[in-house]
């Protein structure tokens, strides 16, 4: 296994795996689009890695910096792993080195938003150290 940064070269590979991991829909619309998804690979205040097995792409993690008032913020925009590969800590290991690259960069905190249905995102959340506060409903709207 072999975690490195993601590259616009990976982008095809990456955005197949990205669109078909349900947890990472927002909405039952379309995973994201295609701009927002390569803009996040390139984007300078953040990073972006894959994990790769024998050449094939089998998990991602993204970060972004924010900065509020004095502080800056890592927010956790994705962490996703194949089905398939699910359960051999890919997952531990892409969110370790994620919040090392946060460090890093100065991050001060770390965030990100998960389903508030899936048990096994919030035992993997609490794993990491996440506090959890009162539950909050993500809701959105598609404006025409």
């Amino acid at each position: 296994m072999e975690i490195r940064k993601a590259t616009l070269d990976d982008f095809v590979e990456l955005y197949k795996l990205g669109s078909s991991v349900p947890e990472l829909k927002v909405t039952d619309e379309e995973f994201m689009s295609e701009a927002d998804f390569k803009w996040h690979i390139k984007n300078p205040k953040g990073a972006f890695l894959l994990a790769e097995d024998n050449k094939k792409i089998v998990g991602f993690a993204c970060m972004s910096l924010r900065e509020r008032n004095e502080d800056t913020y890592a927010c956790l925009v994705y962490l996703a792993v194949s089905p398939d590969y699910r359960r051999s800590h890919i997952a531990s290991e892409l969110y370790s080195k994620i919040e090392q690259k946060a460090k890093e960069m100065g991050a001060e905190y770390i965030y990100g938003r998960m389903d508030a249905n899936s048990e096994p995102i919030q035992k993997f959340m609490k794993r990491q150290d996440y506090r959890f506060g009162q539950a909050c409903i993500w809701v959105d709207k598609k404006l025409r």
